[in-house]
C-alpha cells in the first residue's frame, strides 16, 4: 500500500502543479469561488446553530501556509473578511435562515489560527494570528505563529489535501498530522496534550469545549466505518458537527481522484471537501 500511495502522491501532485501553472491568469476567480462555498459552509452550519453574545458570534478559522502549488488561505481570509456578513449570497434552501439572521441583526466575527511545526505524527497545535507580523517564515517559506502567540481550539479546520474521493478520504504528503490530530481528539487526548507539552492551563470555556468536542468526536467515530475491501465511508448526520471543529478540505476539483483512495486504520473522512467546482459532503 505503501508503493501505492507513493505513485498516488506523485500523480495528484504532478497533476495540481500543472492546473495552477495553466490557471495562473484567472487564479483569482478560482480562489474566489473556492471562499464562496467556504462562506456558505460557514453560515450553514454556525449561522442559527450557535450561541451568539450579544448578537455576536465569533469564530477561530484555522487555515495553513501553502506548500507550492497549494490553496493561499491567506487569499481565502481576505475573502471571507470581506463577505462574512453580507447574506444576500446564502443559497435559496436558506432564506428562512436568511431572513431570521437579518431581523435579528447578528454578526460574524472571525478569528485565523495556523497550525505550529510538530513531528511527524504528532497532533497539530494552533495559534492565534491577526497580522503577518505575529508569523514567522520556517522551512520552505511556510508561515508559522510565533510562540507568544495564543494557543486556540478551532471552530473549523482547513485541511491541505493531494487529492480526495468520493467517500471524502483524503490523501496528503504522508506526515499524519491532520489524521493523528483527528485521532487524539477522539481517544480524549487532546486537551492532556496541549496542557502537558505546553505547560499551559486550559481556560474553564475552552476546557468544557473541548470535551464536547471530544465526546462529539468518539461518537462520530461509532458511527463512521471504513471498510477496506468495499471502500464505502458512512457519512455523519449533522447534529453530530455541533460541538467539536468542522474538518473542511480545500482545493480544487482536479484533484478528485475519482476512485477510491486506499486506506488504512489511521484515515478519515472529512466533513467537508471544497473546490472552485462543488461543495462535496
Amino acid at each position: 500500500m505503501k508503493l501505492q500511495k507513493t505513485a498516488i502522491r506523485k500523480a495528484l501532485k504532478l497533476k495540481r502543479d500543472e492546473f495552477i501553472k495553466s490557471h495562473e491568469h484567472n487564479k483569482e476567480k478560482i480562489y474566489h469561488q473556492v471562499s464562496k462555498n467556504l462562506l456558505e459552509i460557514i453560515k450553514q452550519n454556525f449561522l442559527l446553530k450557535r450561541e451568539f453574545n450579544n448578537n455576536i458570534l465569533h469564530l477561530n478559522i484555522a487555515g495553513f501556509s501553502p506548500i507550492r502549488s497549494e490553496i493561499d488561505c491567506f487569499t481565502i481570509f481576505d475573502y471571507l473578511d470581506s463577505h462574512i456578513n453580507d447574506h444576500n449570497d446564502i443559497n435559496d434552501e436558506n432564506k428562512i435562515n436568511q431572513q431570521q439572521f437579518q431581523q435579528i441583526q447578528k454578526q460574524i466575527k472571525l478569528e485565523y489560527s495556523l497550525p505550529c511545526h510538530e513531528p511527524k505524527r504528532s497532533p497539530l497545535i494552533f495559534r492565534k494570528f491577526k497580522t503577518k507580523e505575529d508569523l514567522d517564515q520556517g522551512h520552505f517559506g511556510v508561515y508559522i505563529p510565533k510562540t507568544e502567540q495564543e494557543i486556540v481550539i478551532p471552530d473549523l479546520i482547513l485541511v491541505p489535501f493531494l487529492g480526495f474521493d468520493q467517500n471524502l478520504i483524503r490523501i496528503g504528503y504522508g506526515g499524519g498530522y491532520y489524521d493523528t490530530t483527528f485521532n487524539t481528539i477522539c481517544d480524549n487526548q487532546y486537551q492532556n496534550h496541549i496542557e502537558n507539552k505546553y505547560q499551559v492551563q486550559v481556560s474553564q470555556k475552552n476546557q468544557n469545549l473541548i470535551q464536547n468536542k471530544q465526546l462529539d468526536f468518539q461518537q462520530k467515530q461509532q458511527e463512521q466505518n471504513i471498510i477496506s475491501n468495499q471502500n464505502e465511508t458512512k457519512k455523519y448526520n449533522e447534529n453530530q458537527l455541533q460541538n467539536r471543529p468542522l474538518f473542511v478540505g480545500v482545493g480544487f476539483e482536479i484533484q478528485n481522484f475519482q476512485d477510491f483512495l486506499p486506506t488504512d486504520e489511521f484515515d478519515r473522512a472529512l466533513d467537508y471537501i471544497l473546490t472552485e467546482q462543488k461543495i462535496h459532503k
